[in-house]
């Protein structure tokens, strides 16, 4: 099988025909033009939490690579076929929340139960819990789907095709976050069963080259080209933005 990373170039024409099946177009269906079914009823997305830093305390940030490098990445690996969409997001504000890496996949309950298993059982996650640094994790019970609809994680002020067509550029962006964080990680030989200090001084660096690469190229990178594919139509920004 093929690594997930190897599709980022077509993400946005993935042909979709059922939540089991995720693969890339041939020539013949580019051809005709993309297909896309963002919807089935066997399907629901659910969120995995991983509540890291005391609220108010200072993030240890190089804990989201390496959650995501050493226990989402072999996942996604392994579930290709079973996750169409996926997406990680990070969040550190000063509130009862705190510093909180959140994984939402769509796939059917069974997968689910099956990924929920998978992060239960992670070693790494033992150690982390047992350093207090991870407070805790929650999931979405599997028996119990309550997010079917396709747009339920988008905002849902967006309009509704925004909503719809959302997941599948958070999922690209997820990717290739991700696929720097394993990069630069793989630059060293650092087995996941290193002791938990060494990981950490690992993924520190990983957090701060992965940095360096959004600050000093992400103005051409991602924000030229997104409002090249815009047709570099100006944006109303509502709201101070902090990045």
């Amino acid at each position: 099988m093929h690594s997930f990373f190897q599709t980022i170039t077509v993400l946005f024409f993935v042909l979709l025909s059922g939540c089991s099946t995720h693969r890339t177009l041939t020539d013949a269906a580019l051809q005709n033009g993309p297909k896309l079914s963002l919807h089935n009823e066997n399907c629901s997305w659910w969120t995995s939490r991983f509540l890291l830093s005391e609220p108010g305390s200072i993030p240890h940030w190089e804990l989201d690579p390496l959650i995501a490098d050493q226990v989402l990445h072999p996942l996604l690996e392994n579930f290709e076929e079973n996750i169409p969409y996926w997406r990680i997001h990070r969040r550190a504000a000063q509130d009862a929340t705190g510093h909180q890496l959140s994984f939402h996949f769509y796939t059917t309950p069974e997968t689910a139960q099956k990924l929920t298993e998978e992060i239960n059982g992670s070693p790494l996650l033992a150690s982390l819990w047992e350093a207090k640094l991870l407070r805790k994790v929650i999931h979405d019970d599997p028996k119990a789907p309550s997010s079917s609809n396709f747009s339920a994680t988008s905002a849902p002020h967006w309009s509704p095709t925004l909503q719809l067509a959302w997941p599948a550029f958070m999922m690209g962006a997820s990717m290739t976050w991700l696929s720097l964080v394993h990069q630069r990680a793989q630059e060293r030989e650092v087995s996941p069963s290193s002791n938990l200090e060494t990981l950490q001084q690992l993924y520190q660096e990983v957090e701060r080259k992965v940095a360096l690469s959004w600050s000093r190229e992400g103005q051409h990178a991602f924000f030229h080209h997104l409002s090249a594919l815009f047709g570099y139509h100006p944006m109303v920004l509502k709201k101070e933005i902090v990045f």
